[in-house]
């Protein structure tokens, strides 16, 4: 994750699977977020949110997703493909985009979903076509 920028974190339970071999409990998944949250400096959504930091240093955005609104977009088709596969709506792609895939919510480790990935930023602009 680190050589591509992305910003993510693992399941809860891979945190605590480690915290199970090694017995140490600073590896609950609950103190990596409280981690994340100290070094992020979330520029894609507004302060105030309890899953993310705002004053750390890992300066965190997302991508421009417009691309997505695009019905003959390649990647659209392709999206919307995906999203059938999965079950959810294929006419609401570029919705989906704009889930936080950092999200911290009861049954974020088993969603199946399309995200817009969180990636490293120092003021730089990705934009997928």
């Amino acid at each position: 994750m680190h050589n591509a920028g992305v910003a993510s974190l693992p399941q809860d339970d891979d945190w605590n699977e480690v915290v199970k071999l090694t017995g140490d409990t600073s590896w609950e998944a609950s103190k990596m977020r409280k981690y994340l949250k100290e070094i992020e400096k979330n520029d894609y959504l507004p302060a105030g949110n309890a899953a993310h930091g705002y004053k750390g240093w890992l300066s965190t955005s997302v991508g421009d997703v417009s691309w997505s609104k695009v019905a003959n977009n390649p990647g659209t088709k392709m999206m919307q493909r995906f999203a059938q596969l999965i079950g959810q709506d294929a006419n609401n792609t570029d919705v989906a985009f704009s889930r936080d895939i950092l999200e911290d919510t009861p049954n974020k480790d088993q969603i199946s979903s399309i995200y817009n990935m969180a990636y490293h930023s120092d003021s730089v602009s990705l934009f997928f076509l």
